[in-house]
């Protein structure tokens, strides 16, 4: 599998370097949930797998601490631990589901009860809002 790195050799605390976008992009507003006490970004169905995280892809997530921002790319980050879409079925067809809830999505999001989901090919930028 393909590796590269969103960040550049500056610190982890700087913003992401450029990163190709397709020509369509969409943008969606989700709320933030609760799972056990921790904020929760439950992302599913035909919208992320059109963007390349289809049942089973492996992505990794990337939290930019400057700009509060999530990076899921759908390829490896070298020195990030892989992660992997599940899936679920619904009328017997299976669909794709990234569920995002730990401690960090509270933190990271602090001050906003909703996140925009930037939905580009092969990566879902997560931004707080209102």
């Amino acid at each position: 599998m393909d590796t590269f790195t969103l960040f550049d050799d500056s610190p982890a605390d700087t913003a992401p370097a450029a990163v190709p976008q397709s020509s369509a992009v969409t943008i969606k507003t989700y709320k933030i949930g609760n799972h056990r006490g921790n904020g929760r970004i439950f992302l599913e169905g035909n919208l992320i797998k059109s963007c390349g995280f289809d049942c089973g892809t492996e992505y990794t997530r990337v939290d930019n601490r400057a700009d509060g921002v999530i990076q899921l790319c759908a390829k490896r980050v070298s020195g990030l631990p892989v992660r992997r879409v599940t899936q679920s079925m619904r009328n017997g067809k299976a669909r794709p589901i990234i569920d995002l809830s730990d401690t960090t999505i509270r933190q990271r999001f602090a001050g906003f009860s909703r996140v925009e989901v930037e939905f580009n090919n092969g990566l879902l930028v997560i931004r707080g809002a209102n």
